[in-house]
């Protein structure tokens, strides 16, 4: 689970981080995590499988929350997903500022 939050102006949403094309930009991001870091002869899984964010269709919202899961078969490459994970969410965030 992951919060994404920010401090965004209404009146200026030009100087605004949005939350909402961070959290689409990771889920984009994490597409490529099994296909091009996990050998085709593992099982491994990565979904999100909830957003949740904003109230309202012309504000930009101050957090995002993305759920989801990973599993593997084997330990190792389990923790290496975990890892790889975390990463891409945290250069993701930061790349958006």
């Amino acid at each position: 689970r992951y919060c994404l939050f920010a401090i965004s102006t209404l009146a200026m949403p030009h100087k605004a981080i949005d939350p909402i094309v961070t959290a689409s930009s990771i889920i984009m991001n994490l597409q490529t995590l099994v296909s091009r870091t996990i050998s085709p002869f593992e099982s491994a899984v990565c979904s999100i499988s909830a957003i949740n964010g904003g109230a309202a269709f012309n504000i930009i919202p101050e957090k995002v929350t993305l759920k989801g899961t990973i599993r593997a078969f084997q330990e190792t490459t389990l923790l290496s997903l975990k890892e790889k994970l975390n990463r891409i969410v945290t250069n993701t965030a930061i790349s958006h500022g």
